[in-house]
């Protein structure tokens, strides 16, 4: 008979610190329970040693008189020829079989018993113990600070003799019910790791626990939760805590008595999640407020540390945060998509490199739940403990939901700081230093799911089409409300208000909820109820402006609108009436014909202009008139001075290029500058064969040939000449498709309008593609996400607004109506893909052009339609054609105004000055006049002056929540503003007492 006087643990690897991975949970499982079952103090005392390790090798397994624990991962390993020799040297090799810890020990006990039944030491096994669980902590931490002291130093020189006699005299006391000395020696063992631990490294470890609530997990799983002692962070929206509070009212008063005692921390930060890099800034800015005030209506106070479930965090959020009050963000990847990869864990987020940093944990995430997380809990650590100050890891898992071995780490943590130190992320941003170095990411490495229907890619790109048209129409009905507001306070109703920022909020959440993007549906209601919304206040301006009868009947004239900062040439199609040229002086070019007229007006920024007009009638809205067709006269051909924009030799000129349409294929040819030589672009719009990809890897056979129909000038005078090329193209299916593809130029754009209109297809079949072409091929591109120029996205991440192509000589912008699908293909074509706009049929429109001033609002610009109203001057009425509100002196700032509810401005003036985090709530405050969003288009530095229908007396930077972040400076009235690039800004403001 044996006697068992040695403790293996057989190890799938060379080394203990290349322990392989992709194990899964349930064989990590099962190896973990077989290296802790060795250190119940039982079989210590029994056997009379430590655990040790040994390869499969038959080399490290030539034992005797030992016991060998064998783990699954192990066990094909160990061949019958090996176990038949270790049988002979009378060892007792037990498989652990995915064994629970109780029943493997039952199993250990077993072959200890068979191995020599007249062993007295056995009789030990049959002893209670005390601190059972702490022994099985401590062979835990074994592991893991033995793996961690070999990938740091490539040597483990813990005094094992000394540690060896600590830990028996704990398991002989803990055997013999001593809780003193059991107490006293085992915190020893922990002690001694500690300093083996700090030989090689010792920086302080943060463990932050992050508790992932959702909806179904509100019970008692996280009752549960509660019990536990140790600090940790709850992740949940307030719509998930406004279920629980009305739910499950136990688990809300456990966690209201938590975040009152400091054990528990809320994370988040938004109501509910949608996906944010789809949004606006100021979406975004209402998302932040909108979350703020909910978790203030349960009576908590609104998270510290911002964190979001579901994917979709925008690069733009840095900024925000700062300005609501966060001190920190949690950026995880936690219910799919794809976020930036860093070594190090704690960084300071940027939104742009000008912008002050943000202190944010990204990403290394433990699942708790999952035996391997804890099986590798080191391998993370490493790169962090060996070149960053600040080592972290986040141990994540829904309510009471965690592996075994996670409440030996637990353990460990309450006796030992080896492994790391719990804490919750609130106190945890706020005890850490800043990161060493600052970090700028962008949309392209936020990156969402994307749905993997076509169905589902298709209606979610259509949507955001649609979507950006509705948005930016509902953004300038608030904005120009507010403005009038102003101008006008008793002609604008409190109503008007509401009602203005009630639809923008909606049409900011149109079917974009991240729980629903598979099955996206953009709401005409909405569209209706922002048109309707619009008509409203034009019609309060006019009367504000003191004009009459609103309408088509008994109207002579025309109120027009510029609801932006920046003066705007707008375009007006179809008017009822003939227009009176000489009534503006801002008319820049006006054709009528039966009854409708053409025309192109220049408004000042945030301005407006009247016209007066003739024979204008109620069914203005109605375009059944033949359009305008006229051809140059003879005259004008042999003195080469045309007036009409096109012409019979196929091409269309106005003050800032010249268009030329391929007469054998239909395509845009050229683009020529006046004064410079050489086309400056081209495009050409072709077919592809099959459903549409957006990831699609491009070849020029995939681009199918055409054959040109026909050509034909449907449109043409002075103002507006439209040039219409046919093709059909033969699928490989033998089907026949007719594209119609219309060239648009009007006098003074500096772009040309492209529609694509195909009457009866299949998205199945083909889909139609749009390539620009221009001459230099080192040319580089960027594009306009969310307000901010940077690189070109990947398609679909995130909602692209302009294409700009600059090939050093001239900028090309290329913008689509928010079409998200775009991609280089070869050094000089950008293809764009035209979606379907409902089922069977395409009619998309879209605009290249050059050189503009003022990109990025001439893109938002291509989204509206001008903002016309029919009115009535009253007789003797003043010569004054129009005027302009508000304005910026830098072509690459706009601004709007926003509400000033919640803007309360200090009055002592000391206050203005104050340190950052210095409390001000005791200092008396004033309600601001008035609020503006400022941004900054184009990624430049500058200083703008910003200047107003009266004077400015005081102005102010404000943050999110209303208080005053910095005083500006103000100059006869003007305001001097200080501007990053691609900043967005508030400021509040106040007039001067008009006398």
């Amino acid at each position: 008979m044996s006697n068992l006087n040695r403790s293996v643990v057989v190890i799938p690897s060379y080394s203990i610190e290349d322990l392989p991975t992709g194990l899964g949970h349930e064989v990590s499982s099962d190896f973990l329970n077989a290296w802790t079952i060795g250190w119940d103090p039982r079989l210590l005392v029994c056997l009379g040693t430590l655990p040790e390790w040994k390869r499969t090798d038959s080399g490290a397994l030539e034992l005797e008189n030992a016991l060998i624990l064998c783990p699954e991962v192990c066990r094909e390993k160990v061949d019958i020829p090996q176990r038949e020799r270790l049988n002979l040297g009378k060892c007792a090799m037990i498989d652990s079989n995915r064994l629970s810890r109780p029943a493997l020990f039952d199993e250990v006990v077993k072959a200890i018993r068979d191995s020599n039944p007249e062993n007295e030491n056995a009789r030990v096994l049959e002893n209670t113990v005390l601190l059972g669980e702490d022994f099985y902590a401590l062979g835990y931490a074994v592991l893991q600070v033995q793996i961690l002291a070999k990938k740091l130093r490539y040597s483990w020189n813990l005094d094992w003799i000394a540690f060896s006699e600590q830990v028996m005299n704990a398991a002989k006391a803990s055997i013999n019910g001593d809780a003193d000395e059991t107490e006293r020696w085992i915190q020893a063992s922990f002690d001694a790791l500690s300093q083996e631990r700090d030989r090689y490294c010792s920086q302080q470890i943060y463990l932050l626990d992050v508790v992932l609530l959702a909806k179904s997990t509100l019970s008692d799983a996280f009752v549960e939760q509660m019990e536990t002692t140790h600090p940790f962070s709850v992740l949940a929206t307030s719509e998930v805590l406004e279920t629980m509070r009305r739910e499950h009212p136990e688990s809300w008063g456990r966690l209201r008595a938590g975040l009152e005692a400091g054990k528990v921390s809320l994370i988040g930060g938004l109501r509910h999640e949608p996906i944010s890099s789809y949004r606006t800034y100021r979406a975004l800015f209402e998302d932040l407020r909108e979350g703020r005030e909910s978790y203030q209506s349960l009576g908590v106070h609104p998270p510290k540390v911002f964190s979001m479930f579901a994917p979709g965090v925008s690069f733009l959020h840095a900024d925000l945060l700062r300005e609501f009050g966060y001190v920190g963000a949690l950026l995880n990847a936690w219910s799919g998509g794809k976020l930036p990869e860093l070594d190090s864990s704690k960084i300071q987020w940027q939104t742009n490199s000008d912008s002050t940093p943000l202190d944010c944990v990204l990403g290394h995430v433990m699942d708790m739940s999952d035996a391997e997380s804890l099986m590798h809990w080191t391998n993370k650590l490493v790169k962090q403990l060996d070149y960053h100050h600040i080592p972290t890891v986040v141990m994540a898992h829904w309510p009471n939901q965690l592996a075994d071995s996670a409440q030996d780490l637990l353990r460990v943590v309450k006796r030992s700081p080896a492994l790391g130190t719990l804490d919750v992320l609130e106190n945890y941003f706020q005890s850490t230093t800043h990161s060493y170095s600052s970090n700028t990411f962008t949309n392209t490495q936020f990156k969402i799911p994307i749905p993997e229907s076509r169905e589902a890619r298709n209606q979610l790109r259509n949507n955001l089409i649609e979507q950006a048209q509705i948005n930016v129409r509902a953004s300038r009905v608030r904005a120009l409300t507010e403005l009038w507001k102003q101008v006008s306070p008793d002609k604008i109703p409190a109503e008007a208000i509401a009602r203005a920022h009630a639809v923008q909020r909606a049409a900011e959440n149109i079917a974009l909820d991240a729980s629903t993007v598979s099955a996206l549906s953009t709401s005409r209601e909405t569209e209706e109820t922002v048109f309707q919304a619009r008509v409203g206040v034009l019609e309060l301006i006019a009367k504000a402006l003191g004009l009459g009868n609103v309408n088509h009947d008994g109207a002579n004239g025309y109120l027009i609108l510029n609801p932006c900062s920046h003066p705007q040439r707008v375009f007006v199609r179809d008017l009822s009436g003939a227009i009176d040229p000489q009534s503006s002086k801002r008319v820049m070019g006006c054709v009528t014909h039966h009854g409708k007229s053409q025309l192109v007006v220049d408004l000042p920024p945030h301005g407006f202009v009247k016209l007066r007009a003739t024979g204008i009638q109620s069914n203005a809205g109605r375009s059944d008139v033949a359009p305008l067709v006229r051809n140059h006269s003879v005259w004008q051909r042999m003195t080469g001075k045309r007036t009409e924009i096109a012409d019979s030799d196929w091409t269309m000129a106005n003050e800032y290029m010249e268009i030329q349409i391929d007469p054998k294929r239909g395509h845009l040819r050229s683009v020529y500058v006046p004064s410079k030589r050489g086309s400056r672009m081209s495009g050409m719009p072709t077919l592809v064969a099959g459903e549409f990809d957006s990831n699609r890897k491009w070849k020029e056979e995939d681009f199918l040939s055409s054959e040109l129909v026909g050509l034909q000038i449907v449109e043409n005078s002075s103002v507006r000449g439209c040039i219409e090329a046919t093709t059909t193209t033969k699928l490989p299916s033998g089907k026949k498709v007719v594209l119609r593809t219309r060239y648009t130029l009007w006098k003074g754009a500096r772009w040309l309008n492209v529609q694509f209109i195909v009457d009866e297809a299949s998205d199945a079949d083909f889909h139609v593609i749009w390539r620009t072409a221009w001459a230099n091929e080192s040319a580089t591109i960027a594009a306009w996400q969310q307000g901010v120029k940077g690189k070109l996205p990947t398609p679909l991440q995130s909602r692209l607004e302009l294409v700009e192509i600059d090939d050093v000589e001239n900028k090309i912008f290329v913008a689509a109506r928010h079409n998200p699908v775009h991609h280089r293909f070869e050094s000089r074509y950008l293809v764009t893909s035209v979606p379907f706009q409902k089922k069977g049929t395409i009619n998309f429109e879209m605009a290249v052009g050059m050189d503009w001033s003022r990109p990025y609002e001439t893109a938002m610009d291509l989204l509206d339609t001008p903002w016309v109203v029919p009115v009535h001057f009253p007789a003797g009425e003043s010569k004054e054609d129009g005027a302009w509100l508000a304005q910026s002196n830098l072509p690459n700032v706009r601004f709007e105004f926003d509400s000033s509810d919640g803007a309360m401005i200090a009055t002592e003036s000391d206050s203005y000055s104050r340190p950052e985090g210095v409390d001000t709530s005791s200092v008396e405050k004033m309600a601001a006049d008035a609020v503006l969003w400022v941004h900054e288009t184009q990624g430049k530095r500058g200083q703008t002056r910003l200047s107003f229908f009266k004077n400015v007396e005081e102005a102010w930077r404000i943050d999110a929540v209303g208080q005053e972040s910095g005083r500006l400076d103000v100059e006869d009235g003007q305001i001097l503003v200080h501007l990053r690039p691609s900043e967005q800004c508030r400021i509040a403001l106040r007039w001067t007492p008009n006398p």
